[in-house]
């Protein structure tokens, strides 16, 4: 049995801290950017992808919910997401970074509602529309469904 050296809530904060920072850097940068209406930000050479800013004011697929709610739910599930990390046993340096995707990102998004009173979404692929709080969000939770049995590198008890 390893002795607990506080490893995997460093690399857990280290992950969301740098998904966090860097997403709401993209945003200020891309909102900076004031492009003519109708223009991508940015120009891709593929007609599937364009790069500019918009704001979705629901959830995924810019479905409608209630904004107060919608912040209410965002926090209690980041709580509910630390609460796991902290109750769990076996931590390894995976989950942490997992964990620290999922986290990073809802609370890039989670800010984007409080401060801009909507998400701000950029990366537009043929109708859709995300950000990379969002692509972090998807990927931690994949990488915590798929490691789920792994074992290895476990990193305190």
């Amino acid at each position: 049995m390893q002795k607990d050296t506080h490893a995997g809530g460093v690399i857990l904060i280290a992950t969301a801290g740098a998904v966090f920072i860097l997403d709401q850097l993209v945003k200020k940068g891309l909102l900076a950017a004031h492009p003519p209406a109708g223009e991508p930000t940015f120009a891709t050479p593929w007609r599937w992808l364009s790069i500019s800013a918009s704001a979705n004011e629901g959830i995924a697929f810019s479905l409608p919910f209630p904004r107060t709610l919608l912040i209410v739910l965002s926090t209690l599930i980041v709580a509910a997401a630390i609460g796991w990390w902290v109750k769990y046993k076996e931590k390894t340096a995976g989950q942490a970074i997992a964990l620290g995707l999922f986290v990073g990102g809802a609370l890039g998004n989670l800010s984007d509602r409080i401060v801009r009173g909507a998400v701000v979404d950029y990366l537009n692929v043929l109708n859709g529309s995300f950000n990379l709080a969002d692509a972090a969000i998807i990927t931690g939770i994949l990488l915590l469904i798929f490691r789920r049995g792994s074992k290895s590198g476990t990193i305190s008890s």
